[in-house]
């Protein structure tokens, strides 16, 4: 492109002061310090004050602790020659992955590259931005914490739209936690040039990287910091314990401790790291406060605050100082705080990396040696909270997915949940800020925020029709952190407001009302009520199709869902046929959305694909089930690399299913991977929400013991089965004895297991209680052979299996035992 001079174009970001760059006019690296196309670099000994180190900085990318790209050649390379293929039309790409992955110093790498080949490349700043062409080879702009600044990456997308020949190559790279189908929507304004995936998407290194990142930053920070180097021997077990250990940012933050405690080198977990150099950032950040007249606590609350806002604008500032955060008057705030390095124009900066900020806000605001008034801190989160609501259920999922990954060792949820509950309970009408997060489609770590907000505008709410979607809306967030029982209570509730309010077919609130019976039916599935479920999901289905008569492309989306819980029902009361075809509409349904909205129904798709192969599988077409199950895996795999915090949960349950489909085909090392990960990914899903996740997880113990028995693995069988009735045991006393069945079968399973060890008498014994469990239900047969097939082959299997205990001990089955199971028996094979 070198020679062509065609005049200037420009980016205008609406409401952003512009300025203008001579593109060309002088080396890249003499940019002003703020230009809007910046690439900071900055001395690492800037990170060390007083010959103390801020970790913050230290970590950071831009400071250079490391100058190697450790594990990263392939999708650096991926990158670079996206960027320089010959093309003079505008493109963009996206970096996705999850926190301390590397994706910002991927991004880094490349800009630096480019550089040097004379292109302008860098991070995109806060202001807007003109460009003018004076000879330049390339534009690279990078876009960080692209789910944060949605609207002002729509408005870039929409100007790179219209360069279809620009003067130079012009490339767009986003980075973000969310998937690429998080984006797509947005980058369909590029009309095709944003390809079909995600360019990287980088994760764990390989050990072998990760030990010379380790090395690396050791030898270097002991260099800076006039320490000696540690021993680093324990840094091969320490990374071979966790693939987290392996992410850049954690290996990084490893070798430093190691040089600032030798004594503790490697031997502690990810989230305990991360946790004692926050500890150690606070007391620096401490003597700061002290020295500027803030107090021992005013900056370090500050710095905590801002954290949990994305930034801490004047006005917040200002409040804050009122309320108490710090012991200056508000008016002198500012210009205490404009000398130190965290504030920048009035502005409180949202401290970096991630993890290793959440560790400080989790520390500083929230352990137990915190000196803040117990009725303080709701308050001012209140204040912090008020700026960027419009995203605020995504971020504060984020959040808490970092905040929970750190680990606490008493408490099941993280005492900031609590805090937001208070901050509403103080003074209901703050509820009515936050009413976007009830409508947002929040993961379980945020849902129970939205709860609350939802329960509170109900209560002062007097208007019918907008209480039932609110408590509709409860019902599904109560349904997302394993309240099922409350939720079922909710969804009830809001039919029955729905349905007082309609009052002919072609009123508004029908549409409402669908939604309602909709998700009615999904709570009582949730409970195993499946004959009363069926009832409000047809009823859901018929309202779908009649309105989707007049206008099917805006009904499409809700009948889908309908028709996915439809077939799942139908699969449960033993309608096979009736199932499978049911969930093929669905599943064509969600693939035709897919095509033209994938940021919005990919993940439906995944979950429609899983529901056909569990129908599939049932009717032993397992090779069918295999296809789609396995489909549905790679989606959720892919969505849950950018958002753990979101997909994790439906990756894993995938894997769940997906195990069985391998183990019929006689894949059977296959289905042992896939079973054994989805254990492990439900194991730290119920450490931190066991009221959403423990059920799960006793189920993918339960396919896991299965594989292992498979395998002949029966001592593993046997340790396995007996933690699931463990478990089970603890959801009929904590949840509630509608689980009774699921711990029947554990038992059965466990007893099996037994046998197979020659343990009669302790199989014996374990069989007979499974029976006593199961007795209420066998005295009402009848009724279960209508509600479910499914239920019924479960109760049989428990019935059969202490039969053929007893038999085995040589013992006479108990007589009430006995009359109950040949009934049950005798109907089931009639039924079958």
């Amino acid at each position: 492109m070198a020679g062509q001079k065609t005049g200037q174009f420009s980016i205008n970001l609406g409401g952003h002061t512009e300025q203008t760059i001579i593109v060309g006019s002088a080396s890249p690296l003499l940019l002003p310090e703020m230009a809007e196309i910046a690439l900071p670099r900055y001395p690492l000994d800037d990170a060390f004050e007083d010959g103390e180190p801020d970790l913050f900085r230290i970590l950071r990318w831009d400071y250079g602790l490391v100058e190697a790209l450790y594990g990263r050649d392939a999708e650096m390379q991926a990158i670079l020659s996206w960027a320089k293929t010959d093309s003079s039309a505008a493109t963009a790409r996206l970096i996705t992955g999850e926190g301390g992955a590397g994706k910002t110093r991927l991004a880094a790498a490349v800009a630096r590259s480019l550089r040097n080949e004379g292109w302008t490349a860098g991070f995109l700043q806060n202001a807007g931005l003109k460009l003018a062409d004076y000879e330049k080879q390339g534009l690279l702009i990078v876009l960080d914490y692209t789910e944060e600044q949605r609207e002002r990456t729509r408005d870039l997308l929409e100007t790179l739209a219209a360069w279809r020949n620009g003067p130079y190559p012009i490339r767009l790279l986003l980075l973000s936690r969310r998937s690429f189908e998080d984006w797509e929507g947005e980058a369909d304004i590029l009309e095709g040039r944003f390809g079909r995936r995600p360019i990287a998407a980088p994760g764990p290194l390989a050990l072998n990287d990760a030990l010379a990142l380790v090395a690396e930053s050791a030898v270097c920070f002991s260099h800076k910091a006039g320490r000696p180097l540690p021993d680093l021997a324990g840094s091969v077990q320490w990374l071979k314990q966790s693939a987290t250990h392996r992410l850049p940012l954690l290996a990084m933050a490893a070798a430093v401790h190691a040089v600032l405690v030798p004594g503790q080198a490697f031997g502690l977990g990810g989230g305990d790291l991360l946790k004692q150099l926050a500890k150690r950032e606070q007391r620096r950040v401490r003597r700061v406060s002290n020295s500027i007249g803030l107090g021992e606590d005013g900056l370090a609350r500050l710095l905590a605050l801002a954290v949990l806002a994305d930034g801490l604008g004047a006005p917040a500032i200002r409040q804050l100082a009122t309320a108490g955060v710090i012991p200056v008057p508000a008016d002198d705030v500012i210009d205490t705080l404009n000398g130190t390095p965290w504030c920048c124009n009035a502005y409180v900066m949202r401290l970096q990396p991630d993890l290793l900020a959440a560790a400080f806000l989790d520390q500083v605001l929230f352990s137990s040696h915190v000196a803040i008034r117990p009725d303080a801190l709701p308050d001012w989160l209140f204040i912090a909270l008020l700026d960027g609501v419009a995203n605020l259920g995504d971020r504060m999922s984020r959040l808490f997915y970092d905040l929970m990954s750190l680990g606490r060792e008493t408490e099941e949820r993280h005492p900031l949940e609590n805090c937001l509950a208070e901050m509403l309970q103080r003074d209901p009408s703050r509820a009515d800020s936050f009413r976007p997060v009830v409508f947002q489609r929040v993961s379980h770590w945020s849902a129970g925020f939205a709860v609350t907000v939802a329960n509170t505008l109900v209560e002062r709410s007097s208007n019918k029709p907008m209480q039932g979607s609110l408590i509709g809306n409860v019902a599904r967030h109560l349904s997302e952190i394993g309240h099922w029982d409350e939720a079922l209570v909710a969804a009830q509730a809001a039919v029955d407001l729905f349905r007082g309010s309609v009052s002919s077919e072609s009123d508004i609130h029908v549409p409402n009302l669908a939604i309602s019976l909709n998700n009615l039916g999904a709570a009582l599935m949730n409970r195993g009520r499946w004959q009363d479920a069926v009832v409000p999901v047809e009823e859901a289905v018929q309202i779908y199709r009649r309105l989707s008569r007049s206008d099917a492309d805006a009904v499409a989306p809700d009948l889908a869902t309908s028709l996915t819980n439809l077939g799942t029902i139908l699969g449960n009361l033993g309608h096979w046929k009736e199932a499978r075809m049911v969930a093929q509409e669905a599943v064509k349904l969600y693939r035709d959305l897919a095509s033209l909205w994938p940021e919005s129904f990919v993940a439906d798709l995944a979950m429609s694909l899983d529901n056909l192969g569990t129908v599939f599988g049932s009717i032993g077409q397992w090779g069918d089930a295999l296809t789609v199950i396995e489909e549905a895996a790679e989606l959720y795999r892919e969505l849950a690399t950018a958002r753990p915090d979101v997909f994790a949960p439906m990756l894993a349950r995938s894997l769940s299913n997906l195990a069985p489909c391998l183990r019929e085909l006689d894949r059977q090392e296959d289905a042992l991977e896939r079973a054994e990960e989805a254990v492990e990914l439900f194991r730290d899903l119920a450490r931190v929400r066991p009221d959403a996740f423990v059920p799960s997880l006793a189920r993918s113990l339960n396919n896991l013991v299965a594989m292992y028995e498979n395998l002949g693995r029966w001592e593993d069988a046997l340790l396995l089965a007996g933690e699931a009735v463990s478990l089970q045991r603890v959801i009929v006393r904590v949840q509630s004895e509608a689980n009774a069945l699921d711990l029947a079968s554990s038992l059965n399973d466990l007893a099996r297991h037994l046998r197979a060890l020659g343990r009669k008498s302790d199989a014996l014994t374990t069989a007979e209680e499974a029976m006593r469990i199961l007795l209420p239900s066998l005295s009402r047969f009848p009724e279960n052979t209508i509600s479910s097939m499914a239920v019924v082959s479960r109760m049989a299997a428990v019935a059969r299996g202490y039969l053929l205990t007893c038999a085995e001990a040589e013992k006479e089955p108990d007589e009430e035992f006995l009359q109950e199971t040949c009934g049950l028996l005798s109907a089931f094979q009639y039924n079958s």
